[in-house]
């Protein structure tokens, strides 16, 4: 399982990560990947949240530290069912650009989510 300790309002990046087939890119920190390649990259994530307190939880892809409102997804869970946030967009990467994905709770009191599951794909579509 994956921890996400959030604040309102405020993306935090999701750690506690484990990268595999990283072609492309690397992964020094179990959070954020940076780029080896620039080009134009498709991204998609999906997460999957656990059963737990009725929240309203963020997705968003950032790109140095810029988030990137066309990737993003919205979930809102109940007591009783977990959620899968998901999204897909294009994005142009220089070598160097570092990615990450955060969260944020849009309820207050914040409910910190347990994720089951995490994937964050990035393949190249082509050269800038």
């Amino acid at each position: 399982m994956i921890a996400c300790y959030i604040s309102i309002y405020t993306y935090v990046p999701i750690t506690q990560l484990r990268s595999d087939l990283l072609n492309g890119f690397s992964n020094e920190d179990s959070q954020n990947l940076t780029a080896q390649v620039s080009g134009v990259y498709q991204a998609s994530a999906s997460a999957s949240i656990l059963k737990g307190t009725v929240s309203s939880y963020g997705m968003k892809l950032f790109i140095n530290g810029v988030g990137q409102d066309k990737c993003y997804s919205n979930f809102d869970t109940t007591a009783t069912t977990g959620g899968t946030p998901s999204f897909t967009c294009f994005i142009s990467l220089e070598v160097g650009d570092v990615v990450y994905v955060g969260m944020d709770d849009h309820t207050n009191p914040v409910n910190d989510p347990t994720l089951g599951n995490f994937n964050l794909n990035l393949v190249r579509m082509g050269n800038l």
